[in-house]
């Protein structure tokens, strides 16, 4: 890791007043992130840079009454190319997608396309509780519990799904690496 830093500690006014400010720049190789994934740690390895401000002013113009301010900004990116799912946003900000956690008492989630889960909560006994061991265990379209097959014209039900264009999980993104 760089680390540069440049900063300043001030007493001002007679000590009434304390200012302190500083601006740092990191630059990191093989940072680590761990991850939980299927119940098992990965640490994953990236090279970034941090760069940011910090600032506190404390002030007491009489004795017994102070006022305190503080503020930071920070901006830290990866390097280009760099890639990770993230886990506290499995969809990666895609409203085309869902994630589903089958049951509260399982630990795994998937993600699923949002249209497969608007045609599963329309069938009878709809439910996306499977959703996730039918694509991604069983490698099924959740609605047609069936190899996929481009706009099927039955759910797993026999009812008719217009307009669905069917799910294939072999093309999910990140299909490998979508269960935690």
């Amino acid at each position: 890791m760089d680390a540069f830093e440049l900063g300043t500690k001030n007493t001002l006014l007679g000590g009434a007043m304390t200012f302190n400010a500083d601006v740092f720049y990191y630059k990191y190789q093989n940072y680590q992130i761990s991850q939980i994934v299927d119940r098992t740690s990965v640490n994953l390895n990236f090279d970034a840079h941090v760069k940011g401000a910090e600032a506190e002013v404390t002030w007491e113009p009489v004795p017994g009454l102070r006022f305190n301010l503080s503020g930071g900004y920070e901006d830290a990116t990866l390097d280009k190319g760099s890639k990770a799912i993230d886990l506290m946003d499995r969809t990666a900000g895609n409203k085309d997608w869902v994630v589903v956690k089958p049951w509260p008492t399982m630990t795994s989630n998937c993600i699923i396309p949002a249209a497969a889960i608007n045609e599963i909560l329309a069938e009878p006994f709809g439910g996306p509780g499977s959703a996730c061991l039918e694509a991604y265990t069983s490698g099924l379209d959740p609605v047609t519990f069936a190899p996929y097959v481009p706009n099927p014209a039955t759910d797993g039900f026999g009812m008719p799904v217009p307009g669905y264009a069917g799910f294939n999980p072999a093309t999910a993104p990140n299909a490998v690496s979508t269960k935690t």
